[in-house]
């Protein structure tokens, strides 16, 4: 394994939440399904598929810092729009509503109050309800991750530190669709995650702005290109990047990884030489 390619894959273990980490966002969840099932169904005492975590904490595709948990929590009753749901949830717990969820334990937790819409659920989303269908979701993540040996999820969380480092405004569930689509069309190879990278800062900016059909059929999502000069920006130093490699400029390469990644991006490890003469 090359230099660069120790240092993603550090930088995406980095990125990696703790299972104690995934732990305790889930029990905060439960936390708040609990009270909303108090208020929404005090007769039930035991805990039934009210609620699901989703998101990217449910995705499994969460990286560090955690994002708030996403819940959907399934209401008993039918309500004329998301506003008058909104504001129930939001009495219910005590929380804030936001306009398109309710806030909860300091903002580590987002109630997406949901109504039964066939095998989906109706959302809010700009104030209107929105099919999603989570386990379609999720399913397809998987069937891609599967077939690009697991690049699909990993080129996620490097694109959300991407988005992350440079206040890129773009939400997860978009990169999320964004790299289905890219795995699906350009078949990137699987582990070399400069040339993915790279490729999908040009092949992004060629594909959008569209609308999505979403897993399950129910719904479209649309993507703008207000964020195409941040991509544009990303690519050249992707291309920066490799050229400093390639001149054996490791500190100018890990500089550029750094300024489109963040300041965690790793230095590269010390030859084996090195390694043993400050040993």
């Amino acid at each position: 394994m090359d230099s660069v390619a120790e240092q993603f894959a550090v930088f995406l273990a980095q990125l990696h939440p703790s299972p104690e980490e995934l732990a305790a966002a889930r029990e905060t969840a439960a936390t708040a399904g609990a009270a909303l099932r108090a208020h929404f169904r005090p007769d039930v005492s035991s805990t039934g598929p009210d609620f699901l975590v989703v998101g990217s904490i449910g995705k499994r595709t969460a990286t560090r810092p955690l994002p708030p948990v996403d819940l959907i929590y399934l209401l008993p009753r039918r309500y004329p729009t998301p506003a008058s749901a909104l504001a129930e949830v939001a009495l219910a717990v005590a929380g804030e509503d936001s306009g398109d969820a309710v806030c909860l334990a300091g903002g580590r937790v987002r109630i997406l109050p949901a109504l039964e819409h066939g095998n989906a659920y109706l959302i809010p989303v700009a104030g209107r309800w929105r099919a999603s269908n989570p386990a379609a979701e999720v399913a397809a993540l998987r069937l891609i991750d599967g077939l690009g040996g697991g690049l699909a999820t990993r080129l996620l969380m490097l694109l959300r530190a991407w988005r992350d480092a440079n206040a890129v405004a773009l939400a997860s569930f978009e990169l999320e669709n964004l790299v289905r689509e890219f795995v699906t069309q350009e078949a990137p190879v699987p582990g070399d995650f400069v040339a993915a990278l790279t490729e999908f800062f040009v092949w992004s900016r060629r594909f959008t702005p569209c609308r999505l059909e979403l897993p399950g059929g129910r719904a479209r999502l649309e993507i703008d290109a207000a964020w195409h000069g941040a991509a544009e920006a990303a690519y050249w130093r992707c291309v920066l990047a490799q050229r400093a490699s390639a001149a054996g400029d490791h500190a100018a390469a890990t500089e550029e990884w750094r300024r489109l990644l963040g300041s965690a991006f790793p230095a590269p490890a010390a030859p084996w030489n090195s390694r043993r003469l400050l040993g």
